[in-house]
């Protein structure tokens, strides 16, 4: 699975703050995909949150995430970050993702921002870090989710690893609709009958 420069980068800085402060976190934070289970048709795009849930005072300061799907069912066409860890236009963070593997989305974020800076940012029980734009290939059910592999993780207070629970979504594809032959029939009889009334 190939990484562009910017989540390398943000791989080995996450990769040191892990180095360098293991301790885990006693409860686990959820992490998760909204909607959980959402179904479209061909030729629609969908939206869909990466959220950070069950908080309860701890915060996202890093993330670097691997995502899973079916490439023949989906496309992921582009991922867009929030500023829940700070705005990169502002240099208070760096993201990066990489599409270019059908069926994988790599993806990271660090924040530059204080514990406190973040706290108020993020201030609540959930925090909605980036939005996934699907579209759909053919019809057929795809699963999204999360695998972690060496440099994957989530990193919170102190830049202290944090424990999750990772919730999969799943997105049905189903064909387009098309409107049966015979409303199409009663819409032309309707409007034959209202040219006739109107004549008369």
């Amino acid at each position: 699975m190939k990484k562009t420069k910017v989540t390398n980068l943000l791989s080995v800085l996450l990769a040191s703050a892990t180095l360098v402060v293991t301790a885990d976190r006693a409860a686990a934070i959820t992490i998760g995909f909204e909607p959980a289970d959402a179904t479209f048709e061909i030729g629609q795009s969908l939206a869909v949150d990466i959220v950070f849930s069950e908080l309860d005072g701890e915060i996202v300061s890093a993330y670097d995430l691997a995502i899973d799907y079916d490439a023949t069912v989906l496309a992921v066409v582009m991922v867009t970050f929030t500023t829940q860890l700070g705005d990169e236009a502002l240099f208070e963070s760096l993201s990066g993702s990489d599409l270019a593997t059908p069926g994988f989305v790599d993806l990271a974020q660090v924040s530059f921002l204080s514990d406190g800076e973040l706290l108020a940012l993020q201030g609540g029980d959930r925090s909605v870090v980036a939005t996934l734009l699907l579209e759909a290939v053919a019809t057929g059910t795809s699963g999204l989710g999360f695998s972690f592999g060496a440099f994957d993780g989530v990193w919170g207070l102190g830049g202290l690893p944090l424990a999750l629970d990772a919730t999969p979504a799943t997105v049905e594809v189903v064909p387009a609709t098309v409107p049966e032959p015979s409303t199409g029939l009663l819409c032309g009889l309707g409007l034959a009958w209202l040219a006739a009334a109107r004549r008369a």
